[in-house]
């Protein structure tokens, strides 16, 4: 593999510490050249003996995949290896310093000496404090990433641990043999170090071991392609805490996100499934390929894509030379392309600020770090571009003209109907959405071209979207991904897309036979969702009503910005990031594919969430949900807000959407958040949790009470939060129903005792819970409707 200069040094600074795996898994260093180059001699022995175990893994590494270089200088064993030694070669001294200011700002000192082996990786969710409040250090167990990981009380790490991870790397990087493409190979080297080294503290001597051996790598090699560039532009080797402005911190966001997604649709609902599901996609995607554009036009790898999640992507940057300009040309080159989707009602806002190497480090005297201040101006200029943004094309002339042959789109209502798909007119933009949201599941990868072909799909400027099933297809595009989060690797690095869609079995074909939806379809189409909100009926009971739940982290921005104290990092800000975006990427859609198929994935990535799926299954994910977020961050200071709207599948989702945001919005008004909204009821995840014990099924079983009394107790839960006077009878007339109503059937020996049970837990309920008892007395009438009652 021939590399340029920016991707060898990418790729040196992405591997400069990988010894520390095979270090502290103990094993031997075969040639002892390594041992004496690259470690520091001190005193008699050797220091950073990493170094030393970094070249013993780097000469497997260039011969496995063929590295070649020209020279000394071009070697990616002596540049990557030689950062603790004082060499007088440019490249080296570009990774050494790109280590000093990865590591330099991301690491707390803590007086008490570890154990370098034993230490364990503590959460990142342990060093967030809004209120200065101290918090337990829990750590994670050395194993590789998966979805049930979880935060625990301190334990140790062995060699043992750290053999097993080093040989599943190897193991899994022969997979990535045959790619030539450098940002395929990267990004296929970067999800196998996620994977396998996301555990590994990066360091434990004498410093708090918060962040990750892969993110002080992945930040290395940001460093290092920034410090690189800016040595090419002016021949210049900056010293880590130089105060020329020789970086850039550049975030971009799609504006928009529901207008894109949830755009008001035309009369027809057809495709509605698949074209939701694509536009999803396409946020994520679009994400994903401005960052890569921007990479290109400054000459970059993306080793300088720090962030990416949720439609917000950061990059790390040098300070190019007309750097303004040429986000300037970049925003207007995109915006005049989001212009065809939906006529300027969705925005891509790209921000950036100039930093120096002395902004990213703690200062010695004050013991505080500048940047979260800097962080903090760089989200607020991003936040004015989002609120003002630069309009050049406020009427489309030739719009009347477009729509006069063949009328406007039946699916989105905004476009001119130029095609007609299964007898239904619709535009350009919802054929290209409709082939997506088909191929997505169809397919196990997709891959970014420039070239076009009769199966490819135009995105946005020259890129198309090719979709394939076998990976090696596609190792000559300009990027390849995987699609979904599956364990085994299988050579493309995988999407952190949310991909689970419900799918139709045939024995659903069947039971759903008479929907119009269903007819005509085929085992593993998407299911429709009439047939999602028919799977909330069991047992011939029950409402078919679909639940769409939207949510969010509470207060994410205050996190980001203080929750660091004065440690605050780049270093940190990437690992909260990411892994957040994890849990709603990884564990959540992982939790929906095990336990919930029947929910459809709208969106669900950064740090908020959009499911449609049976209104029961929808309540009963939202409380596993929060109950993980507590188990998987285990601090307070994470939370969140829910909403939960009910409707029939025939509404459109654009309406789902508006209301299930106005219920969520509730949520967050309601003092401190961390609250749920459904019902119309809004209280904290504590009042939900304790209301969702409760059995209504048991308890009116036993009662043996007629439908008529169960619907009369909704009278009374309106009368107990009223402030009229009369309405203080609320608890003589439940009582004296419950006398006349429960176990009618039995003698009055046999009725006595029940009826004081009954009569006890009610009043203990409508007195405990008042008004708010209202949702566990809801949930149960909608499961247990009896199907004549609906006709």
């Amino acid at each position: 593999m021939n590399l340029e200069p920016v991707e060898l040094i990418s790729l040196a600074a992405l591997l400069h510490d990988i010894g520390k795996i095979s270090q502290r898994a103990k094993i031997p260093i075969e040639n002892k050249y390594n041992l004496e180059e690259y470690a520091p001699e001190k005193d008699g022995h050797y220091s950073y003996k990493h170094a030393a175990y970094t070249a013993e893994f780097l000469d497997w590494f260039v011969k496995e995949f063929k590295i070649e270089s020209e020279n000394e200088k071009t070697n990616l064993v002596n540049i990557a290896s030689y950062h603790h030694k004082d060499i007088d070669e440019p490249f080296c001294k570009l990774i050494k310093y790109a280590d000093h200011l990865a590591s330099g700002f991301e690491r707390t000192p803590q007086k008490e000496k570890s154990d370098y082996i034993k230490e364990q990786l503590i959460s990142i969710f342990s060093s967030v404090s809004i209120n200065n409040n101290q918090k337990n250090d829990y750590t994670f167990s050395l194993k590789p990433l998966s979805f049930d990981i979880e935060p625990q009380v301190k334990s140790e790490n062995t060699p043992k641990d750290y053999e097993v991870l080093f040989n599943g790397l190897k193991a899994d990087l022969q997979k990535l043999k045959g790619i030539e493409n450098f940002d395929i190979f990267y990004d296929g080297l970067n999800y196998l170090l996620e994977k396998y080294a996301w555990c590994v503290p990066s360091s434990s001597f004498e410093v708090k071991a918060d962040i990750s051996l892969y993110d002080h790598l992945r930040v290395s090699a940001a460093f290092a392609a920034a410090l690189y560039k800016y040595f090419e532009q002016s021949g210049k080797i900056l010293q880590p805490d130089d105060t020329t402005s020789a970086f850039a911190l550049i975030q971009g966001d799609f504006s928009g996100i529901q207008n894109f997604i949830f755009s008001k649709q035309g009369e027809s609902n057809k495709f509605a499934a698949k074209i939701l599901r694509a536009r999803s996609f396409f946020v994520s995607l679009s994400t994903e390929l401005v960052a890569y554009k921007i990479c290109k036009k400054l000459g970059l790898t993306k080793a300088s894509v720090v962030m990416n999640a949720g439609g917000k992507f950061t990059i790390l940057s040098h300070n190019a030379k007309d750097l303004k300009n040429t986000i300037n040309e970049i925003t207007d080159e995109v915006n005049n392309e989001f212009l065809k989707l939906n006529y300027g009602q969705t925005r891509f806002a790209i921000a950036h600020i100039e930093l120096c190497g002395s902004d990213f480090l703690i200062d010695k005297n004050d013991k505080k770090s500048k940047f979260s201040q800097r962080y903090d101006e760089l989200v607020k200029k991003l936040e004015e571009k989002k609120l003002k943004p630069v309009i050049k094309n406020f009427v489309f002339e030739d719009y009347l003209d477009s729509i006069k042959e063949g009328g406007i789109c039946r699916i989105c209502g905004n476009h001119p109907a130029n095609l007609d798909t299964e007898d239904t007119p619709i535009c350009e933009v919802c054929y290209r959405m409709k082939k997506i949201g088909e191929n997505l599941v169809k397919n196990k990868f997709f891959a970014i071209t420039t070239n076009e072909t009769s199966s490819s799909i135009p995105i946005f400027s020259n890129y198309h979207l090719v979709f394939e099933n076998k990976a090696e297809n596609l190792k000559n595009a300009l990027l390849a991904f995987e699609i979904g989060l599956e364990d085994e690797f299988r050579g493309l690095a995988k999407s952190k897309i949310a991909a689970y869609v419900p799918r139709l079995t045939q024995d659903e074909i069947d039971k759903y036979k008479d929907l119009d939806d269903v007819q005509g379809l085929k085992e593993y189409d998407i299911k429709p969702f009439s047939a999602i909100a028919k799977d909330a009926i069991k047992d011939k009971k029950g409402s078919d009503f679909l639940g769409i739940l939207k949510a969010d982290v509470d207060n994410l921005g205050l996190i980001f910005a203080r929750g660091f104290g004065e440690n605050v990092s780049i270093s940190k800000t990437v690992s909260l990031s990411r892994m957040l975006d994890f849990f709603f990427t990884g564990w959540l859609q992982n939790e929906i594919k095990t336990n919930f198929r029947s929910i459809y994935t709208v969106f669900s990535g950064g740090d908020d969430l959009f499911l449609i799926g049976p209104f029961n299954q929808i309540i009963e994910l939202a409380k596993k949900i929060n109950e993980h977020l507590r188990q998987y961050t285990k601090n307070e200071d994470f939370h969140l807000s829910c909403g939960i709207y009910f409707a029939k599948d025939k509404v459109p989702v654009y309406q789902m959407a508006r209301q299930a945001e106005e219920i969520l919005e509730k949520s967050k008004k309601d003092n401190g958040k961390n609250a749920i909204t459904l019902f119309e009821r809004t209280m904290k995840w504590d009042q939900f949790n304790k209301l969702m014990e409760i059995n209504l099924d048991d308890i009116f079983r036993e009662a043996d009470v007629s439908e008529g009394f169960k619907y009369n107790l909704f009278t009374y839960l309106k009368m107990i939060e009223s402030n009229k006077k009369r309405d203080l009878l609320w608890k003589p007339l439940l009582i004296y129903n419950i006398y006349r109503n429960v176990a009618k059937q039995k003698s009055k020996e046999e009725r006595n005792p029940v009826i004081e049970k009954f009569l006890s837990l009610m009043v203990k309920y409508f007195e405990d819970y008042k008004g708010d008892f209202l949702v566990p007395l809801s949930k149960y009438i909608y499961e247990n409707r009896k199907r004549e009652e609906l006709k």
